[in-house]
């Protein structure tokens, strides 16, 4: 058995297929969901995985002006020409990396399983400690009948069938002389690595695999992962606070809407407290930093700037992350001016720039009943509360 605890393992990503029952002119494996090849949705998956040393991706050299993009985006992968068929392609990749000298095992994955769950790759790699090949299964629900003729010959038992998926995970070097006992002639025969596996007289244990980890054969299936993907999201929340002292003048501004006044805002730029505070919210969600970090107030570049400029930036920073703001709650604290005839403006200037509805724009003012610095009217706060929805890649 292989029980090492420092093994190197290598993932192979079977890219090479021509989708000949997928029915488009594009191939599976480079259809994308949400701006993201199903590849390199695959890619990112084992990218995250610190157990894996090296990824290999084996794509079809008559698809070279699909990958192209993702090879130059991609440094750190290595990719390689595959064969005219999914054993052969295996066998390439296989071939490469033993020669390598440096892995011990392997697992091997297809790229169109794009929801392959992380814990479920970690869980292999860590097996492969006590065993020689194990893959992920799902038990068989559905009636199983076999047919003949058209019409249904026999009922199969289903209490020992199962569904196979990827990645396969096996010690390498036995998985290459499993494949050395097969004659290159009989490669078609076997349908996965696992088959070829036990046919080279090896034993392969199973994990429990999920129901999400399907293989995108046909339109619908892709129809299917669109909508899994789109759901594939999560909340995050970020707060903001801003504090500003007066000075003379005979404006402000708040949340891009000029508000006359006999006094102005002592800031770097124009003084937009509550565009501020809302831009640290916004990258509060982001985990970061604060306003000061990205728009140094040391920065002669940034002097009586639009704080609306600056809001714009941290907009496309957040899109960037493949993040969109869904609400974002604010209250302005200040004894004068008083602002309750301007809210709605403040609202319908955020709501534009953000992009949202204005009914998801909130902005409230209250005083401090005369307390403090800001009751004795020597400035002004901002607090900002924003709810971002990220896409997970």
């Amino acid at each position: 058995m292989n029980k090492k605890k420092n093994n190197k393992t290598a993932a192979v990503i079977l890219a090479s297929g021509t989708s000949d029952r997928f029915n488009s002119s594009i191939p599976k494996q480079y259809m994308k969901i949400k701006n993201l090849t199903i590849l390199e949705i695959s890619i990112k998956k084992f990218i995250k995985i610190n157990k894996i040393s090296s990824i290999y991706v084996v794509y079809n050299k008559i698809h070279k002006k699909y990958i192209k993009h993702i090879i130059n985006k991609y440094k750190k992968i290595n990719f390689i020409h595959g064969g005219n068929s999914r054993q052969k392609s295996s066998l390439i990749a296989l071939n490469y990396i033993f020669k390598k000298s440096i892995y011990t095992n392997v697992l091997i994955h297809d790229s169109v399983r794009p929801f392959v769950e992380i814990s479920i790759i970690d869980h292999l790699i860590n097996k492969l400690n006590s065993v020689d090949g194990i893959i992920p299964v799902i038990k068989v629900n559905d009636s199983i009948k076999s047919i003949k003729n058209a019409l249904v010959d026999n009922n199969v038992d289903r209490k020992n069938l199962f569904f196979s998926q990827t990645p396969q995970a096996f010690v390498l070097s036995k998985l290459k002389n499993a494949y050395d006992q097969i004659k290159q002639s009989d490669l078609l025969k076997f349908t996965d690595d696992a088959e070829i596996f036990t046919a080279g007289g090896y034993k392969v244990n199973i994990v429990k695999g999920s129901e999400n980890n399907f293989k995108i054969t046909t339109i619908n299936d892709y129809k299917k992962a669109k909508t899994m993907f789109s759901n594939e999201q999560i909340v995050k929340i970020g707060q903001g606070i801003d504090f500003h002292s007066f000075k003379e003048g005979n404006k402000i501004i708040l949340f891009g809407v000029e508000i006359p006044f006999n006094k102005s805002i002592l800031a770097h730029s124009d003084g937009d407290i509550g565009v501020h505070a809302l831009i640290d919210s916004i990258l509060g969600s982001l985990s970061y930093g604060d306003i000061g970090t990205h728009f140094p107030d040391t920065s002669k570049k940034y002097k009586n700037i639009s704080s609306l400029e600056l809001l714009k930036i941290v907009i496309k920073l957040l899109e960037n992350n493949r993040g969109k703001i869904i609400h974002t709650d604010n209250t302005i604290i200040c004894e004068k001016p008083k602002l309750q005839k301007h809210i709605l403006k403040m609202r319908k200037k955020i709501s534009k720039i953000l992009s949202i509805d204005i009914n998801s724009i909130s902005i409230k003012a209250t005083t401090t009943e005369k307390m403090g610095f800001i009751g004795r009217g020597e400035g002004i706060a901002v607090y900002s509360t924003s709810t971002v929805r990220y896409d997970i890649q």
